[in-house]
Formats: C-alpha cells, structure tokens, sequence
C-alpha cells in the first residue's frame, strides 16, 4: 500500500511511526523508499532501533507530547500499530 502510495506521489513519503518499538516495521518502510521517523516512550527499544536502523529517526519520548524538532513538521502516514493495549489511558 505504502509502495503504490509513494508511486502515485512521485517522492518519498515521510511516515511517523507512533509507539515504534525497536524499529523494525519503520526500517521495512525505510527499505521501501520512506523517510521514517520513530516515537516510543522506552528509552531501551530507541536505543535499538537506534543501533540497529540508523537510517530511521528515532526520538524517545511521551506520544502525546513529542518535542517540536526539525524532523516533526508534516508527515504524509501516520502510523500507529500495537499501541493502544500499552496506553495506560488513551486519548
């Protein structure tokens, strides 16, 4: 879906992974021609996707409160998988 959505648009889509774990899923977009950047609240799985998916952004911090960088202006996905069981009280 991803790759037909980036096809259409002729550049490379910029997704936002919300509660990105160890980076995994994003790397898989990253190989596909995203531009991914990574939000988890657990210092240690950024640590690893750090280390493992340099080519991913990866920020460590609260979802609901990113801090504003120069990689959080626009996103063209946002992605959100296996997040909410792990959300004390979602929003």
């Amino acid at each position: 879906m991803l790759a037909t959505i980036q096809e259409a648009s002729q550049r490379k889509l910029r997704v936002l992974n919300l509660g990105c774990g160890n980076g995994s899923r994003g790397h898989f977009i990253a190989d596909h021609g995203g531009e991914v950047v990574g939000a988890d609240t657990s210092a240690p799985v950024i640590a690893i996707s750090r280390q493992k998916f340099p080519a991913c952004h990866s920020i460590q911090g609260d979802i609901y409160v990113l801090q504003d960088t120069d990689m959080l202006h626009s996103f063209d996905i946002v992605l959100v998988t296996e997040l909410i069981e792990h959300l004390l009280s979602p929003k």
